[in-house]
């Protein structure tokens, strides 16, 4: 499993917040400080996050990446400033790349917040003398943008968790659909908006469709209004040698009742659609079609493949 170093030099606070927030997200991390970053780097990818703060701007960072040059020279990386203004970034970008080596790497930008009253004396001194420099007042500004820290950390976590060693499509197609038929139960969130719902179902898998017969609930509150699905199948954690879930994005509706594919999926059922008829309740049908197959599977490693890969349908 692929694991990502995070470094970070705080003036104020704000890059600590979005390093802590890009750990979380990306997951399999480490973050450090950067005057505690170590000098041997076992990690697979390297995020070094600073604050704008004048002259002191990515002193810390640029020490630390010249010292572990040699080290990075072949791993991903990828450099997050967070200040108050972006056109600064490229400028530090290229102080930054001159320290590593002439490294290229993802550079991204999102805003933070400057609170007077959280500076340290001489921190208050030295801005005011750089923002009297340029002509500007030292004052609250900026707000800290977590739904924009959150979209970097989400890309970034995608574009590392490509498995080194995948899988043939029509292999691991296979092997997620005996899991799939291993089992009978899955777990369905449905959302809209700020309300979400979270379901045990019993399903069935036909022709690489799940469909769960209900007899309805708040579930379909959001399949009315968001077609968007997570779904997860798992087996019960007993050590992190024996790790097996299968997560599957897709796209959900309730189906007619008495259509053809709704009878269809009852006789399959060997459920009677006389007797579903004669039923005091209606029973639904929701179709679930998977887009994104995310599965982690321990014993993959054992046949020279990484532990999770990914299917897109």
């Amino acid at each position: 499993m692929k694991t990502t170093l995070i470094i970070y030099e705080s003036h104020h606070g704000s890059a600590k917040k979005a390093a802590t927030i890009l750990g979380t997200i990306i997951g399999n991390t480490k973050v450090y400080p950067v005057d505690e970053a170590p000098d041997t780097i076992y990690f697979n990818n390297l995020v070094a996050v600073f604050g704008f703060c004048g002259t002191n701007t990515a002193t810390g960072t640029m020490a630390y990446l010249s010292k572990v040059k040699d080290l990075i020279e072949k791993k991903p990386m990828a450099v997050i400033g967070i200040g108050l203004a972006k056109c600064d970034l490229p400028g530090f970008c290229e102080k930054i790349r001159d320290a590593a080596g002439g490294k290229e790497f993802d550079a991204y930008f999102s805003e933070g917040e400057l609170r007077v009253k959280d500076l340290t004396a001489g921190e208050r001194d030295l801005l005011a003398d750089f923002f009297e420099k340029y002509g500007m007042t030292l004052e609250d500004k900026g707000n800290f943008n977590t739904a924009n820290l959150t979209d970097i950390a989400c890309e970034l976590a995608l574009k590392y968790r490509v498995p080194k060693k995948p899988m043939a499509k029509d292999f691991l197609r296979e092997k997620i659909r005996a899991f799939i038929l291993s089992h009978n139960t899955m777990v369905l969130a449905t959302a809209k908006d700020d309300w979400v719902r979270c379901t045990p179902l019993e399903y069935i898998y036909l022709d690489g469709i799940i469909y769960v017969i209900t007899e309805g609930g708040l579930k379909c509150k959001g399949l009315w209004q968001n077609e968007n699905i997570s779904a997860v199948i798992y087996d019960a954690y007993r050590t992190m040698a024996n790790i097996k879930g299968l997560q599957i994005t897709g796209k959900a509706e309730c189906i007619e009742v008495m259509c053809d594919e709704y009878q269809q999926v009852f006789m399959k059922r060997h459920l009677p659609l006389k007797k579903i008829d004669e039923l005091p309740i209606s029973l639904y049908l929701i179709r679930v079609t998977p887009v994104k197959y995310e599965i982690l599977n321990s014993d993959f490693k054992k046949d020279g493949f990484d532990v999770r890969q990914v299917l897109t349908v």
